[in-house]
């Protein structure tokens, strides 16, 4: 309860502070989208490494047979002369 009674008196802090006279640089804005570059890499690296996994997850999430599962199917069935 005490937790939940200073961030609620942070939060209030912190949203009724006086404007801050502050400058930003240039570099700031590089840092920004040097870090938003980065996490679409880090995202795109860490789909790539899940790939296999994450292609299993959607296709039972939507039933989907793959032609992997077709051509097993079609090798069991007996030979017709």
């Amino acid at each position: 309860m005490k937790l939940v009674r200073l961030l609620t008196i942070l939060f209030v802090c912190l949203c009724y502070s006086q404007s801050a006279i502050a400058y930003l640089d240039p570099g700031t804005g590089s840092l920004i989208l040097q870090m938003l570059i980065a996490g679409i890499i880090g995202a795109m690296y860490t789909i790539k490494l899940y790939w296999y996994r994450l292609k299993i997850f959607v296709t039972r999430l939507f039933g989907i047979e793959t032609e992997s599962e077709n051509t097993q199917d079609d090798d069991n069935l007996p030979d017709q002369d």
